[in-house]
């Protein structure tokens, strides 16, 4: 992330009359370590600041004015937010006081939630802004020096900037999502129903900063650049799920995902099994399974999670028919069978129509539908239509939250076209599963 500022400083190419600006957020104090600092600025002699306020830990109230890499920069390490009780003025008073030492461009940086479909852990580009904190820093007396009444705001975050950042982050091997922010004045979290709101209303991040802080710089004749880390998937979509709560967990390996099996269990009303893995799942039940893919290691494992869901009252779905061929291979001779008649000469590549039909049921009646992970070997069109039903029937359902896990279930509603029909989509699907399982993310905690 901080590799990531540098490269944008760079390519802003700014001047020692015009240097650039930058406002770190939550965990980003430490940039500031990097700059050759020329001359310190106490924030108590910032005009409209508020001399009483704290810093939060790793971040300080100095302004920094030097180089980073020979880029002239002024560096804020620490902001107010309103949630602090600050008024409007002394949140934005950083930006005004940026543009009073010069600054043409800045940088204002943020950690938020996700609410559209960009992964927690990555970082966005704010393209756009709705404010519903319902204060505007601009209400009051103009200041036409500064600039004038009525701003236009159509292009608050800079495109030439935007695509600055994401040359500069291109150059580097990042990749930057893009999304609008919307800012709310906290400090309370977001309810379940209020980011259905959001998200209804276009947004992909919220926040509790930055907004106030856009106005008052586009006010001031300033380009604005935004940077948001991801930190956490929107309110009440796994925590709280709208219920049923149906997960869907296909792909290979029981080991692989044992404990993401094991925490669904505790959250989900029903858990669909597919993939590779539902082979080891009917082979603690006593089916022959064939050449199928398996893991005799981990069968009495899945035994135990068949047993653990019974006991919850989990219903946990698996396989009644399914096709397998005489090979892994596209052109394979295949057929369809009961699932308790595997021959012993063949493998399980897909689910059947039966169970696809089955799970299609399921997945109609839920109001929040968690899936990772494919029913079957997708990139083979003779064994992809167990997977195809399973998105479509997720697709279908519009009345539910539709979360995707990243990794081979996001290629496969590419695949059928169906992205844009789902609520979420994580590009992380290792993050997606950390954070089902309750882990912590490493960049996320690196803000803390």
């Amino acid at each position: 992330m901080d590799e990531t500022f540098e490269r944008v400083a760079a390519w802003c190419k700014p001047t020692m009359e015009h240097p650039l600006a930058i406002v770190l957020g939550s965990g980003l104090g430490s940039l500031g370590e990097r700059v050759r600092v020329v001359r310190h600025i106490p924030y108590s002699d910032i005009d409209g600041f508020p001399t009483e306020a704290i810093p939060v830990e790793g971040h300080s109230f100095t302004v920094l004015v030097g180089e980073l890499d020979g880029v002239p920069v002024v560096v804020y390490p620490g902001r107010v937010h309103m949630y602090q009780g600050y008024d409007a003025l002394q949140v934005t008073s950083l930006v005004r006081h940026a543009h009073k030492l010069g600054c043409r461009s800045i940088v204002l940086s943020c950690a938020t939630g996700a609410v559209g479909a960009i992964a927690p852990g990555t970082v966005g580009i704010i393209t756009d802004q709705i404010n519903l904190t319902g204060r505007n820093p601009l209400v009051g007396p103009n200041d036409d020096a500064v600039g004038e009444r009525f701003p236009d705001m159509s292009h608050a975050y800079s495109p030439r900037l935007r695509d600055l950042a994401q040359a500069a982050a291109q150059n580097r091997g990042y990749v930057l999502e893009e999304g609008v922010y919307l800012g709310v004045t906290g400090p309370s979290f977001e309810t379940p129903a209020e980011i259905r709101a959001f998200r209804t209303l276009g947004a992909d991040l919220v926040g509790m900063s930055t907004v106030w802080e856009v106005i008052a710089a586009v006010h001031c004749g300033m380009e604005v650049l935004g940077l948001s880390l991801v930190t956490n998937m929107a309110a009440g979509m796994l925590d709280e799920p709208k219920r049923p709560f149906v997960a869907i967990l296909g792909g290979s390996k029981v080991s692989d995902k044992i404990k993401v099996i094991d925490a669904l269990i505790d959250k989900c009303d029903t858990l669909i099994i597919g993939g590779g893995m539902c082979f080891t799942f009917l082979m603690a039940q006593g089916l022959s399974v064939g050449t199928s893919l398996k893991e005799e290691d981990w069968v009495e494992r899945a035994g135990e999670m068949l047993a653990k869901a019974k006991e919850r009252g989990v219903e946990l779905l698996l396989p009644v028919d399914v096709v397998v061929a005489d090979r892994f291979a596209e052109d394979a001779d295949h057929v369809t069978v009961m699932a308790d008649s595997i021959p012993n000469d063949m493998m399980g590549l897909d689910i059947g129509a039966g169970t696809a039909a089955m799970y299609a049921e399921a997945i109609s009646k839920a109001k929040t539908v968690f899936w990772n992970g494919p029913m079957g070997v997708f990139e083979m069109d003779a064994f992809a239509a167990g997977t195809k039903a399973v998105a479509e029937a997720v697709a279908a359902n519009v009345d539910a939250d539709t979360i995707i896990g990243g990794g081979d279930s996001v290629a496969a509603v590419n695949k059928f076209d169906l992205a844009d029909q789902m609520t979420f989509i994580s590009t992380g699907g290792g993050a997606s599963m950390e954070l089902v399982q309750g882990e912590k993310l490493p960049g996320v905690e690196a803000l803390k």
